[in-house]
């Protein structure tokens, strides 16, 4: 339905996901998401999936932060309680402002709406490395296993945060789980 505004946000994410994970050319998929998004807001003014992709959009291909953080306030303006909106505000808070106590603030929020979603845990804890809390950011990950124990995250960033702390065997041994998985066999 060429008139469904929420159909048109939804594809404007898809192929923002596709182009940031490169799945996807960005200077083909990136003018997809434009054009949805400006349908999507030319439907309905006021989507919160619409705003949340155009501040994808701005701050990703345009690479205009400012005009990403209006966006990313005109979402939460219309929903304050969007998980969604706000994990990538979060993100967008320590990853492009560094103001990561805002950031894990804003994603905690996020967790309380949306507890299964295991990405606002990575958010979080990605952020409590940043801030070189690797305690802090280990409980988050342990949130992340406790949700989905094979998820690619904990083997990223576990491993990371024992190296930091001069914890090489600790490291090595998720690092091996990582291996098994990859190939599929469960550790």
């Amino acid at each position: 339905d060429s008139t469904f505004a929420l159909a048109h946000a939804g594809i404007a994410e898809i192929y923002d996901r596709l182009a940031s994970a490169g799945f996807a050319r960005p200077n083909e998929a990136w003018p997809e998401v434009r054009r949805h998004v400006e349908r999507a807001l030319a439907l309905d003014p006021d989507l919160v999936e619409g705003w949340l992709s155009l501040a994808e959009l701005k701050l990703y291909y345009d690479y205009d932060a400012r005009s990403a953080e209006k966006a990313f306030d005109r979402a939460l303006e219309l929903d304050p309680n969007h998980a969604m909106g706000l994990f990538w505000h979060g993100w967008f808070l320590g990853a492009f402002r560094g103001r990561f106590a805002e950031s894990i603030a804003e994603m905690k929020r996020a967790a309380s709406l949306d507890p299964l979603w295991p990405r606002i845990f990575f958010g979080i804890s990605y952020m409590y490395i940043a801030m070189g809390e690797y305690d802090s950011a280990l409980v988050y990950i342990d949130r992340i296993a406790r949700i989905d124990s094979n998820d690619a995250h904990i083997f990223v960033l576990k491993p990371a945060i024992y190296l930091r702390q001069d914890k090489c065997e600790e490291a090595i041994e998720v690092a091996r789980k990582d291996k098994l998985v990859t190939i599929g066999i469960k550790p």
